[in-house]
C-alpha cells in the first residue's frame, strides 16, 4: 500500500509535467503557412515608337527646322515614379519631356518639341541627324534608366547660291567636341550602347516632286527595294570588311512623298562599319518616288535585312503599317 504523503507527490509531479509537454508538442507542430505576396512582375517587353507630328507629319525636315515629335513607351508595368524622355543631340538642344498615361490603352505619351542648335553652333551641315532618347524614371536626385533608342532624323536643305551640291557618299569626319552632346541621365544605370556617329553634307532637295502615278503596289515596293538595293552596294562597295558575310537588319518610316525618316539599327551586324552603311544606304537612297494611289495615303515602316558577302544585298524586304502594330515587331538595339 502506497503512501498518502508519497500519493500526493506524484499526482503533483504530474501535473508539473503536463504544461511540459504541451509546449514541446507546440514546437514540433509545423509552422502554418502563409502566402507570399510578390509585386506584380509585367511579363511583356518594354518598347517604344515615334513619329512626326505637326508641320513635321509628311516626314520632310529640313536643317534648322524644328521638330516636333511623338513618342510612345509600352510594357511598362503601374509605377508611383514619374517617367521622362531625355532627348538628346548634337543638333538640337537637349530636353526632357514627361511621359503621361494613355487613359485609352495601356501606353505612355508625350510630345517633344526639338529646338535645332544655333547654326554657329553646329560643326557640320548634317543629312543624318543621331537623336538618343532615355526613358527614365525621374528621382529627387537622379534619373533610373529603364529603356534607351536611338533613331536617325534624315535632313535636307538647299545650298546657298554659288556653291556646288554635296555628294550624297561624302563624308566629314564627326565633330571632336564631347560637349555637344551630354547624356543627363550619365552615371545612373548601365553605360548607353554604342551609336554610330553619321555625318555627311547636305544635298540639294527637289522643288517639286513627280505626281503620284496609278502604278500597281508590288511594283512600287518593287522600286523602293531596288533602289535600295543599289544604294547599300554603292555603301559597301570600298569596304574590306564587306567581303564577309554580315547581316544588319535595318527598320524605317517611309512617308508618302517619299521621304524615309525614323530609321533604327533592329539588329545590328556586330561591325559598326557594316551598320553605319545601313544607315547610309537609307538616307542616300532617297528622297523615294512618291506613293501612287494603289499604297495609299499613310506612312509605312520597312523592315529590311542587308546582308554582305558573296549573297550582299537587299533581303527579308517588308512593309508594316503603323496602326497594325500593338507594339513593335522587333526591339531595335542600338
Amino acid at each position: 500500500m502506497i503512501h498518502p504523503v508519497v500519493t500526493g507527490l506524484l499526482v503533483v509531479a504530474g501535473l508539473l509535467c503536463v504544461p511540459s509537454y504541451q509546449g514541446l508538442a507546440q514546437a514540433n507542430r509545423p509552422l502554418e503557412s502563409h502566402p507570399i505576396m510578390l509585386q506584380p512582375v509585367s511579363s511583356v517587353q518594354q518598347w517604344a515608337t515615334f513619329d512626326f507630328t505637326g508641320s513635321n507629319g509628311s516626314g520632310s525636315l529640313k536643317l534648322g527646322q524644328p521638330l516636333e515629335l511623338s513618342i510612345t513607351l509600352g510594357g511598362m508595368s503601374p509605377d508611383p515614379m514619374p517617367i521622362v524622355a531625355i532627348c538628346e543631340s548634337a543638333d538640337f538642344e537637349s530636353q526632357i519631356v514627361p511621359l503621361k498615361p494613355d487613359p485609352r490603352s495601356a501606353v505612355m505619351n508625350a510630345v517633344a518639341t526639338l529646338v535645332p542648335v544655333a547654326h554657329d553652333r553646329l560643326a557640320h551641315n548634317p543629312r543624318v541627324s543621331r537623336l538618343h532618347v532615355t526613358f527614365a524614371r525621374s528621382t529627387d536626385t537622379k534619373f533610373e534608366r529603364v529603356l534607351t533608342r536611338i533613331i536617325y532624323l534624315t535632313t535636307s536643305d538647299s545650298k546657298p547660291a554659288g556653291e556646288s551640291p554635296a555628294s550624297l557618299t561624302s563624308h566629314q569626319a564627326p565633330s571632336e567636341d564631347p560637349s555637344s552632346e551630354i547624356d543627363l541621365a550619365a552615371g545612373q544605370a548601365e553605360p548607353l550602347p554604342g551609336a554610330i556617329p553619321l555625318i555627311n553634307e547636305e544635298v540639294v532637295e527637289e522643288d517639286l516632286l513627280p505626281s503620284r502615278s496609278l502604278q500597281p503596289t508590288l511594283t512600287y515596293w518593287d522600286q523602293v527595294r531596288d533602289l535600295l538595293d543599289r544604294s547599300w552596294s554603292r555603301a559597301i562597295g570600298h569596304m574590306s570588311t564587306a567581303l564577309s558575310p554580315h547581316t544588319v537588319h535595318m527598320q524605317f518610316r517611309l512617308y508618302p512623298g517619299g521621304r524615309a525618316q525614323l530609321l533604327q539599327i533592329a539588329d545590328g551586324s556586330g561591325t559598326a562599319e557594316i551598320d553605319q552603311a545601313g544607315i547610309q544606304a537609307i538616307a542616300d537612297a532617297q528622297p523615294f518616288p512618291p506613293f501612287p494611289l494603289g499604297v495609299g495615303n499613310e506612312p509605312t515602316d520597312i523592315h529590311v535585312r542587308l546582308q554582305t558577302g558573296s549573297k550582299s544585298g537587299v533581303r527579308d524586304f517588308h512593309t508594316v503599317r503603323p496602326q497594325q502594330l500593338a507594339r513593335p515587331t522587333s526591339t531595335p538595339n542600338n
